[in-house]
């Protein structure tokens, strides 16, 4: 197990402006032959779930040409984030998006995929695409480098 690639929200923001994304960080996590690349969200509850459903229409745009990663959103709360997987059902993404709390390790069976009700899954099994091999419209393709920043 290993963290592959961690970007900060500066360095993620930079990257990915094209598609007006501002996650709070990025990274790659490595177990075994398998590399899942996230985006995460750290939200401690001062916004309102209308405002969190806004920030992943970025995300659908950077779905088009970029990366397919899980979208994490961290929450304080086990009510935080039930009201907020109640809002995403139904709610048809291209990204993977998944709730987890902050007091839960984030590798571990942390991660309750929004369209998927069953068990908390750990974060290597999420679902990840690295996206087009194709430098024009997805340059920051992860290619196995390690990458932190």
């Amino acid at each position: 197990m290993r963290l592959a690639r961690w970007w900060s929200e500066q360095h993620a923001t930079a990257a990915y402006a094209i598609a007006g994304i501002r996650p709070d960080a990025h990274g790659v996590w490595c177990v075994g032959d398998r590399q899942v690349g996230f985006f995460l969200e750290h939200d401690n509850g001062t916004e309102s779930l209308a405002v969190v459903l806004r920030k992943l229409r970025g995300y659908e745009r950077l779905a088009q040409f970029g990366p397919r990663y899980p979208v994490l959103l961290r929450v304080p709360s086990r009510r935080r984030e039930a009201n907020l997987q109640r809002a995403l059902a139904g709610v048809p993404t291209v990204m993977p998006i998944a709730t987890g709390l902050h007091d839960e390790h984030p590798a571990g069976p942390a991660w309750a995929l929004a369209s998927d009700a069953g068990p908390r899954r750990w974060l290597h099994e999420l679902p990840s695409d690295h996206g087009p091999q194709h430098t024009a419209t997805n340059p920051h393709r992860y290619t196995g480098d390690a990458d932190i920043n």
